[in-house]
């Protein structure tokens, strides 16, 4: 799977946990029993969100970086499993044409379908998905410091050997100045 098929991946679980945020303010304003249970689903949907945003951005990043996303992307994988638990809570928000129905009748047309067990299933569940995301994350930033610093180890040794050079070879002419200014980037 290329890294734009991971990266719309993880965009449809963002939407979806989107759906599930106003479902629960749906709830929240029209539903006055199940206050402290709506709030706190909503708090754990929305800092899940803000991790999947920055697991999003992996998809920009390079080589290895990438591959972290491209992990949680595989069939059943952590992307897909979020976006399941995503879509449950949805559906069992979503209080489709009933609410209309009821409305129509004068009746009170919302009741939260969650009992509070099944709210700290949900919470702990997706906080299981985020803490996976935040390693994925945490992994990505390793690589990519692992990299910086090869790549900085190198160029620092390339550097290193052409003052040498210049330094042999201002030796060779017998140039002081030269091989003083050589030796300052040397011990860089």
């Amino acid at each position: 799977m290329d890294g734009i098929s991971a990266a719309a991946s993880v965009i449809a679980a963002i939407q979806i946990a989107g759906q599930v945020f106003d479902l629960c303010r749906k709830y929240y304003l029209e539903v006055k029993d199940a206050r402290k249970d709506i709030q706190r689903l909503r708090d754990e949907v929305t800092s899940l969100q803000d991790v999947l945003i920055n697991v999003a951005d992996l998809t920009d990043a390079p080589g290895s970086a990438k591959s972290s996303i491209l992990a949680l992307n595989q069939p059943d994988g952590p992307v897909q499993q979020c976006r399941t638990e995503l879509i449950r809570l949805a559906t069992k928000l979503d209080p489709g044409q009933g609410k209309d129905k009821m409305t129509q009748l004068g009746l009170r047309a919302l009741k939260w379908p969650f009992s509070s067990k099944e709210i700290d299933k949900a919470i702990t569940t997706i906080g299981r998905h985020k803490m996976t995301f935040n390693l994925a994350l945490a992994a990505a930033t390793h690589q990519s410091i692992t990299s910086m610093k090869i790549g900085t180890y190198h160029r620092l040794r390339l550097l290193r050997e052409i003052s040498l050079s210049v330094e042999n070879r201002c030796s060779a002419r017998k140039n002081p100045q030269m091989v003083i200014s050589a030796r300052s980037v040397v011990r860089l």
